[in-house]
């Protein structure tokens, strides 16, 4: 049993919620029948079942914490799984079943609020002296009162929530009045000031440097304006909209055809059906295939055919064969059902693509394509698919043998040449890059007429639709080549993908230009710069000169500057013919050169395996990292009170199961694919989430398309893959990752939603801000500039233009605007960002990044809010500003002050353990008290920093303050203070950025032979070899995915070896599983004994905790003072051993240069000591670990005095210097004496003029003059 001042509070609160409580509900259960019985048998069977309970109950809580815990545990959980079965049953109902059920649970030991005023003595004495039913009577009565009590208080906490916060609703509104006027004058003042700025447009000026750099910390980086950027960055959305459904259908599809038994359905039958949906929805694959000499027209007849027999094959399966006996599903999730409806989709798709690129079409918009893929898409509607290939998706492709022999066969025969030459001809094929290939290894615009077209050889020009062995060779993405169900649907399902992508991809990239086109004519309603130009808008139109497909001319500036320009033409749509200066045009176009083409390729090339390194070990700490996985979701809140957004706790289950649905059970999904579609239309749902795991894969891929060994890394990855149980726990922790990421923005947007449309409707004829991009140019003619110069528009005009209904379609896309630009998303990051992720420094460089981002965004929102005429807009905005303020410092704050009154551990207890004993993370952290000794010294502390990711831009004021501190008891000058103040707040706030990336660190440490943190990796003594071996153990150990059981670490004897040793959650596992007959026994890897339920709290619910271990830490201290002391003598010993007679001067400044050196060193060390007596360690305990530490003169050091660096006398004489030498050493040794180490160090040298050290040494000087004494 562990002793009560060890016991963990966390732990505590985990046995009590989780054991504890749930127990005493049981016996209180068990007790409720028991009394029954007693009550009409005048028995005594409760007694006997609390007989039973007491031999076998839990130990009791600890803690007060632990006691709130075992209160939930016992009343909570029931009560509320009772209300969550009576939903349905209105309020008071649900009141009654809560208090029925709490009343059921409750024990003898349970304390109402009339026993707490009216009784002199507890249920349980007065229980005691009575018998049978009497008992029994009095047992029920009282539990009948829990039970009123409890649905009183359920019943009406609801009101008291609800007046609670219309008085802090109440409270901002009183101040919301004031506030808007303020920031009424901000943008005023902000728009004269930029006035001129604004005047000028992007037509007549260049990019200056400064514009360059400002554009790497902005969303917006090199495009013309903010807005063109959100309106590339939307074809993401829209694409990832169609693609998703389409990927939604076929997990269902897939899931549907593993779960029919064998029994209704033999192996063979299924892989038939996986052919048949292929030849159903991609008949044209298979015709081609088998049949490459058909002509189109035969080909269509056939693929038709093939189609239609398809159909009828599987609605036969499900009409007739009995196909989903056992299966529960609903018609609109039969195969038949999905395939129709996907097939249909495409059928849209094409249509779309068609009417675009209909040069009679009076559509704004336009679409380039050449006239025989348009006749091709014609002629093969409701046929065709992308064609993929595996040797371009898969960089490690290794082709089959006999396939590369029949392929150069087929090339040898159908064009006349040589072995040699086919050979030739299909390698270039693969490694020189097809001419309209894309990065997902699929076929251009020109899908769908043909195949691969290479830059060179036999092949150039020519299609691969006549080269079936070919296509075979390069493995073909097709369903019916494959031997298993699973394999041929999974075939289908990528056409089916990369089919959509590249179809919504044609009409997204219509849409972006034909979005720029109207920004830059609205640009006076938005209060953007021009950046487009006519034709006739130059001077001199026939200084036109042709680059490639484009033209360019240069114009020149007013002050004869030569400024180029670039030329859209018929592929850009809606931009044809306009022209725009000639980096803009590149940012457009995606034509400008990035980082990597900006670096020599070979370097980059080589460099490259070091990227694939960072990029394992970033993922192996994040998604395979448990405790990241947690942090992840527990941190969803802080993102929408960011802005504001604390409303039920419905809004939050209900992002959660939307943006979970299909996590499990793919059919899940398709109850909620309308509120997907409309989330993934406006950005909030992203492809891999759009956090961490969008740059980790962006950096991977950067790897390995670039490095010599690609091929080799990723033949490794998928070797790892292919080990049972890795693949699908892989995919299992990637969903859960990015499913999290996507929930904050959609919990975020849910309340973004529904306040704006409750204002629009309230006040239809206040302006409102408008932001979104799909908003400006679908209201184009309804928006205003207003008196700061922003857009704005007018909710009735929308009315009355569009209907009613169409204010949820504004409301949805600004919510989207406003989720997308204050909440957590990869594809709006800063520029600077792309380049860090491919550097050896910073780790997550985009999450730091997005924290700035998003703050800066919501502040810019909440003003433009509170500077609206609507008052609920001003209000929206008033929230939102109290949200970020209290979301970035004041929950901290808030927790801190709270917690510190609830503990009695003062705010010095806890800067006095942040100053001198808390890790480097944790010293600018926001570290919350929880448990504390009788004394009120903190005994456990929670690392709020680690679970809000906005504490994070509080570091650098805390890194001031701290500064600022260390300054002022250190006597520093101002000037200094403020220097180490800003330099220190520079670091904190660029650590993340330019620190070592874990895999570089490792590198660095094993180089170093040591971590940071004093760990040790390989000794002095330890030969070449050896240090190697053990710096490959740390290394490797350092990139281990944090889901990894165990460490490793090297045996630091003289033999090489190493051990795994297991972490502490695995340990506390084992322990939970009480192998080892009781927990009591299991110990953590430092020996000391594991509390079980600890761990396990600490583990699944994101909390840090730390335990303060004041004594050990201060014996670690004075291992590092003693080692800086014996550095500062030996640094004075190495000059005295070179010591010159000309060099008196440099001697006697040597020597104090050591002294203060061994005095910096001693004042921390005394610093570490007045802290550990402010922690509640007693002057014995602090003499013992200085002891211990063989600390020199440690009782001067506890008693705050110097002692300087003894002169040895002997060692003078052996160094030959001149006894005049001794005489003013020993002057400066008995100076400096007993100087108190709180303060600076007092230098004889600073006045030179008034103490005996400086005239020391002035007469030191001129006896170099006169060469005497």
């Amino acid at each position: 049993m562990q002793d009560d001042k060890d016991v963990s509070v966390l732990g505590d609160v985990g046995r009590s919620l989780l054991l504890v409580g749930p127990q005493k509900a049981v016996r209180g259960l068990a007790e409720t029948g028991a009394s029954v019985v007693d009550f009409f048998t005048d028995g005594n069977l409760t007694r006997d079942v609390q007989e039973h309970f007491d031999r076998v109950a839990y130990e009791k809580p600890k803690t007060q914490a632990g006691e709130i815990a075992s209160f939930i545990g016992q009343f909570g959980i029931p009560g509320l799984g009772a209300a969550g079965v009576l939903t349905k049953q209105g309020k008071v109902k649900q009141a009654l079943g809560f208090g029925i059920v709490d009343g059921a649970v409750s024990t003898d030991d349970t304390v109402t609020l009339l026993d707490t005023f009216l009784d002199s003595e507890s249920d349980e004495q007065r229980l005691a002296r009575l018998d049978g039913s009497e008992a029994a009577a009095k047992r029920l009565a009282d539990k009948l009162n829990v039970a009123a009590e409890a649905s009183t208080f359920v019943f009406g906490l609801p009101y008291v929530l609800k007046g609670g916060k219309e008085v802090a609703k109440g409270s901002l509104d009183v101040v919301t009045p004031a506030v808007s006027a303020m920031a009424k004058v901000g943008l005023q003042a902000t728009k004269k000031i930029s006035g001129d700025k604004l005047s000028k447009d992007l037509l007549n000026t260049n990019r200056t440097m400064y514009d360059r750099i400002k554009n790497q910390f902005t969303f917006k980086r090199d495009k013309p304006t903010l807005n063109v950027a959100k309106a590339m960055g939307a074809k993401t959305a829209t694409v990832l909209a169609l693609q998703e459904g389409v990927d939604d259908a076929f997990k269902n599809i897939t899931s549907t055809v593993n779960k029919i038994s064998d029994t209704t359905m033999s192996q063979t039958q299924k892989l038939q059906l996986a052919r048949d949906i292929e030849n159903y929805m991609f008949p044209r694959i298979r015709v081609d295939f088998q049949n490459p000499s058909l002509s189109q027209s035969e080909a269509r007849k056939q693929a038709r055919a093939l189609q239609k027999k398809a159909e009828k094959n599987i609605v036969s399966l499900e009409q007739t064969n009995g196909m989903y006996k056992g299966i529960e599903i609903t018609d609109d999730l039969k195969i038949s059902k999905l395939l129709q409806d996907n097939r249909a989709l495409f059928d849209e798709l094409s249509e779309q693509v068609l009417a675009r690129s209909d040069e009679s079409s009076t559509e704004f918009m336009n679409l380039f394509i050449k006239d025989e893929v348009r006749e091709a898409i014609q002629e093969n509607a409701g046929l065709y698919g992308t064609r993929i290939y595996r040797a371009f998706l898969n960089k490690g492709y290794q082709m089959d043998d006999s396939f590369r022999k029949q392929a150069v066969e087929e090339i040898q025969k159908v064009f006349g040449v040589t072995s040699q030459k086919a050979n030739l001809a299909l390698n270039k094929l693969i490694n020189g890059g097809a001419k309209n290939k894309d990065s997902t290894g699929t076929e251009s615009v020109q899908m769908f007429i043909d195949g691969l077209q290479t830059q060179k050889s036999i092949l150039k020009n020519r299609t691969l639709d006549s080269l079936p062995k070919v296509r075979q060779a390069l493995g073909e993405v097709s369903g019916y080549l494959e031997k298993t169900p699973e394999q041929a649907l999974n075939n289908t399902a990528l056409v089916a993908s990369t089919t959509a992508n590249r179809l919504a991809s044609l009409l997204a990239k219509a849409k972006v230009y034909d979005d720029i086109a109207k920004l830059d004519e609205l640009s006076p309603k938005t209060g953007d710069s021009k950046f487009l130009r006519d034709a006739n808008s130059f001077a001199d139109i026939t200084s036109v000169t042709r680059e490639g497909n484009v033209n360019r001319i240069v114009d020149f500036t007013a002050d004869n500057k030569p400024i180029a320009f670039k030329q859209f033409n018929e592929e850009h749509g809606a931009l044809n013919g306009k022209f725009i200066r000639e980096d803009l045009f590149d940012a457009i176009t995606k034509a400008a050169s990035d980082f990597e083409a900006n670096n020599p390729g070979i370097l980059l090339r080589l460099y490259s395996p070091l990227l694939s390194i960072k990029a394992a070990t970033q993922y192996g700490k994040t998604v395979l990292s448990p405790g990241a996985q947690i942090r992840n979701f527990t941190s969803i809140p802080f993102f929408a009170t960011l802005n504001g957004n604390v409303g039920s706790t419905g809004r939050f289950v209900d992002a959660v199961s939307t943006t979970f649905s299909g996590f499990i059970d793919p059919k899940t999904r398709n109850i909620k694919k309308e509120i997907l579609k409309e989330l993934r239309e406006e950005g909030l749902i992203q492809a891999g989430g759009g956090g961490r795991l969008s740059e980790i894969r962006d950096l991977a891929n950067l790897s390995i398309e670039r490095s010599y060994f690609g091929d080799k890394i990723s033949a490794l990855g998928t070797s790892v893959g292919n080990i049972p149980g890795v693949k699908q726990t892989d995919k299992f922790l990637q969903k859960a990752y990015s499913m999290t990421d996507n929930t904050a923005r959609v919990f975020n947007y849910m309340g973004e939603k529904q306040r704006l449309l409750q204002a629009l409707r309230n006040n239809p004829n206040d302006f409102v801000p408008v932001e979104s991009v799909k908003s400006i140019t679908k209201y184009a003619d309804l928006i205003e500039l207003n008196s700061f110069g922003k857009p704005v528009i007018k909710p009735s005009d929308i009315i009355n233009k569009f209907g009613g209904d169409e204010l949820s379609m504004f409301a949805r896309a600004e919510a989207g605007e406003i989720s997308q630009q204050t909440v957590q998303n990869y594809q709006r990051t800063m520029g600077f960002v792309d380049i860090i992720k491919q550097l050896p420094v910073g780790n997550f460089a985009a999450f730091p990044a997005e924290i700035f981002r998003n703050t800066t965004n919501a502040v810019q929102r909440s003003i433009r809010e509170l500077a609206s005429d609507n008052k609920e807009i001003q209000e929206i905005g008033m929230r939102r500003l109290a949200g970020a303020s209290f979301t970035v410092g004041g929950t901290g704050f808030a927790l801190t002050k709270g917690l510190s009154a609830l503990t009695g551990v003062t705010q010095e207890k806890i800067d006095a353990y942040k100053r001198s004993y808390a890790m480097p993370w944790d010293r600018t952290a926001t570290l919350v008290p929880i448990a504390s000794d009788e004394n009120g010294n903190p005994t456990e502390l929670f690392n709020f920093s680690y679970m809000n990711p906005y504490d994070y831009l509080t570091r650098p004021v805390n890194r001031i303050f701290l500064e600022v501190a260390e300054g002022n008891r250190n006597e520093e000058e101002l000037s200094k203070i403020l220097y180490d103040s800003s330099l220190g707040a520079a670091v904190e706030l660029t650590n993340s950025f330019v620190e070592p990336a874990f895999s570089l660190q490792a590198f660095t440490d094993s180089y170093y032979g040591r971590t940071p943190l004093g760990k040790t990796i390989w000794r002095q003594s330890d030969d070449q070899g050896t240090r190697v071996q053990k710096s490959l153990i740390h290394i490797l150990d350092q990139t281990l995915p944090s889901i990894t059981p165990f460490n490793l670490e090297s045996d630091l004897g003289e033999d090489i070896g190493f051990s795994l040793r297991t972490k502490d959650f695995p340990r506390a596992v084992f322990g939970l599983t009480n192998l080892q007959g009781e927990t009591k026994g299991v110990k953590n890897k430092r020996g000391q004994e594991l509390d079980v339920a600890d761990t396990m709290v600490q583990a699944f619910s994101g909390f840090k905790v730390i335990k303060p271990q004041i004594d050990r830490t201060l014996l670690y201290r004075g291992y590092e003072a003693n080692r800086e002391i014996r550095d500062a003598s030996n640094a004075f010993n190495s000059y005295l051993r070179k010591f010159d007679e000309k060099e008196a001067q440099n001697y006697l400044n040597a020597y104090l240069n050591a002294n203060e050196d061994r005095f910096r060193s001693l004042r921390d060390l005394y610093l570490a000591i007045d802290d550990a007596r402010e922690l509640g360690l007693s002057e014995r305990e602090i003499e013992l670990q200085l002891k211990k530490a063989k600390v020199a003169n440690y009782k001067d050091v506890m008693r705050n005095k110097f002692r300087p660096i003894t002169i040895d006398n002997q060692r003078l004489r052996e160094s030959q210097a001149p006894i005049s030498t001794f005489l003013p050493l020993n002057i400066l040794e008995n100076q400096l004496r007993d100087q108190d180490l709180e303060g600076k160090f007092i230098d004889p040298r600073a006045n030179r003029q008034g103490s005996a050290g400086s005239q020391i040494l002035r007469q030191q000087e001129l006896d170099k003059l006169v060469g005497g004494t």
